[in-house]
């Protein structure tokens, strides 16, 4: 009868052990399929995404110029209609971020043409652009970091500005905390697009943004930080947002 028992014991471990297994197997297998999915699985993702925005991003990688621009300029249109970051997959956003990555590659480029026509495409795709020139705020080329932090002024919102806080509040050097702190402080700078039909914030509501989120958030910085170059900054900051 103990015997009987101890079996049953055993098996119960047994069975625990390999449903134990299985759970953490599953999220691996799905990660894998998703990452290696058959033709049948992209044919079912692609049917999540919207027909209209499809067409737009393959205009957009096209090798013409006035096509992939007007392409540019729709989708952009589409970030100041609506939320269009709701309608674009992850695969669709990752293609929009990395032709933005490319196109501050060539903000830096040594060509004046090439340089103003990648930031007028950036200002065409607008808030699209958005997740890229975040990302741009922490390079190392200058002119890039510039090209960022201007077309993030210029774009300026409130979802912009919270993006922007929570990249300091993830930054792991003075340095890259240093270009979040600059960026807030010309939050109320008036600035011009390139290209048409795109147009900064009013000068009342980046005040509001400034006053509600910005300034807050520096001078609580000022008060909690050890660093005295960050401190100063912060102070600088608020003086050139309370100016304006």
């Amino acid at each position: 009868m103990r015997k009987v028992v101890f079996l049953l014991c055993l098996l119960a471990v047994v069975v625990a052990i390999i449903l134990g297994i299985a759970q953490l197997i599953a999220p691996n297998m799905q990660e894998v399929s998703i990452l290696g999915s058959t033709s049948d699985e992209h044919a079912s993702l692609n049917a999540q995404e919207d027909p209209e925005l499809s067409r737009l991003l393959d205009e957009l990688q096209s090798s013409e110029a006035g096509k992939s621009q007007i392409a540019a300029q729709k989708i952009g249109d589409l970030s100041i209609e609506g939320d269009v970051g709701k309608k674009l997959t992850d695969r669709q956003k990752q293609v929009i971020y990395d032709i933005v990555m490319k196109l501050l590659k060539k903000t830096a480029s040594a060509e004046a043409s090439e340089r103003s026509s990648a930031k007028r495409q950036i200002e065409r795709l607008w808030k699209t652009s958005s997740e890229g020139l975040l990302e741009g705020l922490g390079d190392k080329n200058p002119t890039i970091f510039e090209a960022s932090a201007k077309g993030l002024i210029l774009m300026r919102d409130k979802s912009i500005v919270d993006a922007i806080i929570r990249k300091y509040g993830s930054a792991k050097t003075d340095e890259e905390k240093s270009v979040c702190i600059f960026t807030l402080g010309k939050m109320t700078e008036e600035r011009t697009s390139l290209v048409k039909d795109r147009k900064c914030l009013s000068k009342e509501d980046s005040k509001k943004i400034a006053s509600e989120l910005v300034i807050p958030f520096l001078k609580k910085i000022e008060t909690s930080e050890d660093s005295e170059k960050l401190k100063k900054l912060c102070e600088q900051a608020v003086q050139c947002l309370d100016a304006k």
